[in-house]
């Protein structure tokens, strides 16, 4: 069998709507990575001057989703009610590091049609750890041929989206690898003040102007109330 190799960048979006610590809403959504963006990220990474902060600021926006990859900016950036332009925190995870997988506990991925499974851990990366994320939205290699995205995790139980990035739903053995694919999370909850619709993010570099490399929809319209939070996280995937 041939080894699958990831190359990137993948990207998601991930947010939460809470009201009283009680979850209103999730969803994980599909990114834009913008033309200005992918410039930045390689100059940022290859060049013999990189910039001096990375994209993680994120801004958030009340508009429906209109740009495109030759975007430079957020449409009606909110700059109010709890949701200014805020630096999120960066958790870079680093390589892959294997587990295995067992079919208690789901329906595991014994059968192409598994979509829940558990793993040796799904321990949350902290800083300075050497463990990886186990969340929402990271990207598995499983068996090193099969990429799944977790929608849903409870304890070490892992929900998935089988044969995601072209490849294919295989019947994996119990004790096959499953490695979080090299990904990096940059999240920020922020707290409403007042009444407030959101239904678009970017990432930037900056806490004003800068160079957006990242705009997602959330999905929808979300409307907060003061006193209502709302998680923000992009997962990135660099291969």
């Amino acid at each position: 069998m041939n080894t699958l190799t990831v190359r990137g960048p993948l990207t998601h979006l991930f947010h939460e709507h809470r009201r009283g610590g009680r979850l209103l809403f999730s969803g994980l959504r599909p990114n834009l990575v913008t033309d200005v963006g992918r410039t930045f990220v390689n100059a940022q990474g290859y060049s013999t001057s990189p910039g001096g902060n990375g994209l993680n600021y994120i801004a958030l926006s009340a508009d429906a989703l209109s740009e495109t990859t030759t975007s430079t900016s957020l449409s009606t950036e909110i700059s109010s009610n709890g949701f200014t332009r805020a630096q999120g925190t960066f958790v870079g995870v680093g390589s892959m590091s294997s587990t295995t997988t067992t079919d208690s506990g789901g329906s595991g991925f014994a059968s192409t049609g598994g979509t829940s499974c558990n793993v040796t851990s799904s321990t949350l990366y902290t800083s300075g750890s050497t463990t990886y994320v186990y969340q929402v939205g990271t990207l598995l290699l499983v068996g090193g041929a099969e990429l799944c995205l977790i929608s849903a995790v409870s304890s070490n139980n892992v929900t998935v989206a089988r044969g995601q990035y072209g490849t294919t739903a295989t019947a994996w053995a119990s004790g096959s690898s499953v490695a979080p694919v090299n990904t990096s999370i940059i999240y920020y909850t922020f707290t409403a003040t007042g009444s407030q619709t959101v239904q678009k993010g970017a990432l930037f570099n900056a806490p004003s102007s800068g160079t957006m490399g990242h705009v997602a929809s959330l999905g929808g319209s979300r409307s907060l109330l003061a006193g209502d939070t709302l998680l923000v996280a992009w997962y990135v995937c660099v291969g």
